[in-house]
C-alpha cells in the first residue's frame, strides 16, 4: 500500500509537470504571434512614414532646383533687357511662345575689332549688337548677332513657355516676361516664374 501511495504520488507530480509544460508552450505560442503581429504593424508605421519623408525630400529637393534654375534663366534674361537700348520691331510678344529682339551696346571686344577695320569712322565709335532670346523646344536660347550663344537653362530643366510683354510709357520702355520651369530630376514639378525689367541701356 505504500509503494501503491508512493507511485500514485510520483505520478501527480509527473501529470502535473506535464500541464503545466503544456500550459507555458501554449502561452509562449500565442505570446510569440502577438509579438510578430506588433512588429509587423511597427515595421509597417516606420516603412511608410520613411516612403513619406523620402517622397518629401525628393519633393522638396525638385522645388529647390526648379527655383535655382528660374534664379539663374532669370536674372541672365533680365541682364539682357536691362542693358538693352531699345526693343526691336521685328519682336513677337506673346504669353507662350514669345521671341524676342534686343539693341544692346557693342562689347568692347567688338568696339576694337570694328576700331581696327575702320579707323577712318569720325563718328563716336558706338555701335550695337542684336540680342535674341526664343524658345526652341525645351531649351531658353540667346543669339547675339544671329549667332546662337546658349542655351539659358541646364539640362535637367525643361522651358515649357516663354512669354514675353513690352510695355512702353512716357518714361520708358519695359519687358514683363515668364519663364515655366520642368524640372525633370526625380520629381517633375513644374512652375512659372514672373518679372518685369526696365531698359536702361538708353539711359
Amino acid at each position: 500500500v505504500q509503494k501503491q501511495s508512493r507511485y500514485n504520488f510520483m505520478l501527480r507530480i509527473f501529470l502535473n509537470n506535464m500541464s503545466t509544460r503544456n500550459t507555458n508552450r501554449g502561452y509562449t505560442i500565442i505570446e510569440t504571434v502577438v509579438y510578430i503581429a506588433l512588429f509587423a504593424m511597427l515595421s509597417l508605421a516606420f516603412t511608410q512614414t520613411m516612403i513619406t519623408i523620402m517622397k518629401s525630400y525628393t519633393h522638396v529637393e525638385a522645388n529647390r532646383a526648379a527655383l535655382d534654375t528660374a534664379h539663374v534663366v532669370m536674372e541672365h534674361v533680365a541682364r539682357e533687357v536691362r542693358g538693352a537700348i531699345a526693343i526691336e520691331n521685328t519682336s513677337t510678344f506673346n504669353d507662350t511662345n514669345a521671341d524676342v529682339y534686343l539693341t544692346v551696346p557693342s562689347s568692347d571686344e567688338d568696339e576694337d575689332e570694328d576700331e581696327d577695320e575702320d579707323d577712318d569712322d569720325d563718328d563716336d565709335g558706338n555701335g550695337t549688337d542684336s540680342i535674341r532670346i526664343r524658345l526652341s523646344g525645351t531649351d531658353l536660347v540667346l543669339y547675339k548677332n544671329n549667332t546662337l550663344v546658349g542655351t539659358l537653362n541646364p539640362s535637367t530643366t525643361h522651358i515649357t513657355s516663354f512669354g514675353a510683354t513690352q510695355i512702353t510709357t512716357s518714361h520708358g520702355s519695359a519687358i514683363r516676361f515668364s519663364v515655366g520651369i520642368q524640372n525633370t530630376k526625380g520629381v517633375i514639378v513644374t512652375k512659372t516664374f514672373y518679372s518685369t525689367t526696365v531698359l536702361r541701356g538708353a539711359y
